[in-house]
């Protein structure tokens, strides 16, 4: 059934003026869909087929496929169908009415679609086709944004451990010898989604259009060798296939940011993004490291009040930059105080220099 699909849904795009690829899964992966479309090779959606009487409407599901529909439900752009019901989710909502031919397919073939059956249909695969993600240009929306698609890759990361996956097993092997010794899968997989996510993030704010790993690693190397080798390790071609549903996704979403309005004057971009994104990905992970951010507006006052007492009651001329004056920050996180202080200095040093 789901070559058929696919055939159809490339013939259905043909029709609708769209060239599309449909791309059927060659193996049996417990939470992957059936089908993928890609819109000038870039991923638009996926679909999964359900045998003929058994419902589209996830309310319903039960055993394998309620538990298929808890990570299905992350998915941007995903069609249920039967054959003879069609139904369009997005983020786990339902976008619009189901379609539900006149007749079954599988008993009285195309007479099962009337003239109204085939409108309906040619407007969810319209919809469907046309999907782009609606990327949010701030840093906290664009947390929220990434944090769901993140989980989604760090769900496939640990999906194929369970399945022993060789590469991926090589590479939590690998960290656990030469790093971190203690290293369990759920934190290899946690660590391996979160470092993809902001490696394809940086790379993209860097200017890169492919975000396939190794293209990616390639925008990274001027300015970040670190996260470009940490690319190239944990994107390798052999791992690829095991993530495909995950990386894939995050590849498109990340693919569609504008990086200008991300990176305009003025806006720290980077000063609070991950205490937003580590709430909204992992609330319990972000309790259990301690990450709570203090207020631009606090660290900005604080800050200057010490640089206050420096020059005022420590006779310290140039504040934070006198020579005898250390600076430290124990629970640096995001580096919030340091970019404050660094700051401070440079105004320090302009106002001595005006004098």
């Amino acid at each position: 059934m789901k070559r058929a699909v696919a055939d159809f849904l490339e013939a259905a795009a043909n029709e609708l003026g769209i060239q599309a690829e449909a791309r059927t899964e060659v193996r049996e992966i417990v939470g992957r869909p059936d089908v993928g479309i890609l819109i000038g090779g870039l991923l638009c959606g996926h679909l999964e087929t359900k045998a003929p009487g058994h419902t589209v409407n996830p309310r319903q599901f039960r055993g394998h496929d309620r538990t298929q529909w808890q990570k299905f439900q992350r998915l941007p752009n995903l069609i249920y169908t039967n054959g003879h019901e069609w139904r369009l989710y997005r983020e786990g909502d339902a976008v619009g009415e189901v379609i539900r031919l006149d007749g079954d397919p599988a008993e009285v073939g195309a007479d099962a679609v009337s003239e109204q059956n085939a409108q309906d249909l040619a407007q969810l695969l319209l919809a469907y086709y046309r999907w782009k993600p609606i990327v949010p240009n701030d840093p906290p929306g664009l947390a929220r944004f990434l944090a769901p698609l993140t989980r989604l890759l760090r769900d496939d990361v640990h999906e194929a451990l369970v399945r022993n996956a060789e590469t991926l097993i090589g590479l939590r092997d690998e960290l656990r010898a030469f790093l971190m010794p203690e290293l369990t899968d759920d934190q290899f997989a946690d660590a391996y989604a979160q470092t993809l996510t902001y490696a394809m993030l940086l790379a993209r704010l860097d200017g890169a259009e492919d975000l396939s790993p190794r293209a990616a690693a390639r925008t990274l190397r001027a300015r970040n060798t670190l996260l470009e080798r940490l690319l190239e390790i944990l994107g390798q071609e052999e791992a690829y296939d095991d993530v495909r549903l995950g990386l894939e996704v995050l590849q498109r979403a990340i693919g569609a940011i504008d990086a200008a309005s991300l990176r305009r004057p003025g806006r720290d971009l980077w000063l609070y993004f991950y205490e937003n994104f580590l709430h909204a990905y992992d609330p319990d992970l972000a309790r259990d490291y301690g990450v709570y951010y203090t207020p631009a507006q606090i660290v900005h006052c604080q800050v200057r009040l010490v640089s206050q007492l420096l020059r005022e009651r420590f006779q310290r001329r140039f504040s934070f930059a006198d020579e005898d004056v250390i600076t430290l920050d124990p629970g640096a996180g995001t580096g919030t105080y340091l970019v404050e202080t660094s700051r401070s200095i440079i105004w320090v040093l302009r106002k001595a220099r005006n004098y």
